[in-house]
C-alpha cells in the first residue's frame, strides 16, 4: 500500500508521469495482443529476416517459437514444423553449435511423430552430414550423405546428387 501512495504522490506532483505511465501500459497491452494474434508464418518471416542478417541465435529462437505455436494449431502443418526445425538447426550450424544443430535435425527427422516427405528427409540427412563433417566424424557424415544421396537418386534430383557428391569429396 505504501508503494501505491508514493506513486500516487509522484503523479500528483508531476502529472506528466501519469501520461508516461498510460503510454507504457498501452504499449504493453499492444505487445501482449500482438503476440497472441501473430501467426506462426509471421514469426517465420521474422526468423528468416534475422537469419539473413546473420542473427542466428535470435533466428533460431524465433523458429522455435513458431514451432511451439504451430504445434497448438489444428490441423498441424507438419511440413511447416519440420522446415522450421531444419532452419533452426541450420542457424545453430552457422553458430558452430553442432550439438544443438543435431538436436534440431533429429527433431526435424522425427517430424513430431508425423510423416514428412522423402526429399525433405534427404535435405535433413544432408545437413546432418555437414554437421558431422565439421565435427570431424567422417563415418557419421558419410552415413548421412549416403542416406541423402539414395533419396535424391530415387527422385532423379541430379542437381542434389551432384551437391552431395561434392560434399562427400
Amino acid at each position: 500500500m505504501g508503494t501505491i501512495c508514493v506513486l500516487w504522490k509522484i503523479m500528483i506532483i508531476k502529472p506528466r508521469h501519469l501520461l508516461l505511465l498510460a503510454v507504457l501500459l498501452q504499449n504493453c497491452a499492444l505487445l501482449t495482443t500482438y503476440n497472441v494474434f501473430i501467426t506462426p508464418q509471421e514469426i517465420i518471416n521474422k526468423a528468416e529476416m534475422l537469419d539473413e542478417a546473420e542473427e542466428y541465435k535470435k533466428a533460431a529462437d524465433q523458429y522455435e517459437i513458431a514451432v511451439e505455436k504451430e504445434m497448438k494449431a489444428t490441423p498441424i502443418d507438419t511440413l511447416f514444423i519440420v522446415t522450421a526445425l531444419d532452419n533452426a538447426g541450420w542457424c545453430y550450424f552457422s553458430l558452430e553449435n553442432y550439438t544443438k544443430a543435431l538436436e534440431y535435425y533429429d527433431r526435424a527427422l522425427s517430424g513430431g511423430g508425423l510423416s514428412i516427405s522423402d526429399t525433405l528427409t534427404a535435405e535433413i540427412f544432408r545437413h546432418r552430414g555437414m554437421v558431422f563433417d565439421w565435427m570431424f566424424k567422417p563415418q557419421e557424415a558419410l552415413t548421412n550423405f549416403e542416406g541423402a544421396l539414395e533419396i535424391f537418386k530415387k527422385y532423379n534430383l541430379e542437381y542434389k546428387v551432384s551437391d552431395i557428391l561434392v560434399e562427400i569429396g
